[in-house]
């Protein structure tokens, strides 16, 4: 009965042992590459605090000034062509949408702008564009 109940206890343990191995599992809820590591195993966390960056590779987001001569609220959603340099005298080119416009001006006329793109894989299966390069928008405004 000893090694019985002996069994039960360690098989409670080995289930707790589960659970809080579970509980401190790392998850994303994106796919992408670490790029910096700011804790270690053995360090200790508080809730909340970073432990690594992640930088997710397949879409981007560029971030640009946009100067606005008529309403800003009529560049979310427009057209926009990104010109990207990904090497020095080499660039390619992408079409998307504004998906943000900042509802505040950086200057007079001049508001901060997001546009979302799907990366580019090379053929070696490497992404083209990376966090960093630098890039020119040009955004044909939506009318009235």
């Amino acid at each position: 009965e000893r090694d019985a109940a002996d069994h039960s206890v360690k098989q409670a343990k080995h289930g707790a042992s589960q659970i809080q191995m579970e509980l401190r599992k790392i998850l994303a809820q994106r796919t992408g590459m670490v790029t910096e590591i700011t804790k270690r195993q053995g360090d200790w966390v508080r809730a909340g605090e970073p432990i690594l960056r992640l930088t997710s590779l397949d879409r981007i987001r560029i971030k640009g000034i946009a100067e606005v001569y008529d309403a800003p609220h009529l560049l979310l959603n427009a057209p926009a062509r990104v010109s990207i340099n990904f090497a020095p005298g080499k660039s390619e080119s992408i079409d998307g949408n504004v998906t943000f416009v900042s509802p505040r001006a950086t200057a007079a006329g001049k508001y901060q702008i997001y546009v979302d793109l799907p990366n580019q894989l090379t053929p070696d299966g490497q992404y083209l564009f990376r966090e960093g390069m630098t890039a020119t928008i040009e955004v044909a405004p939506r009318t009235r």
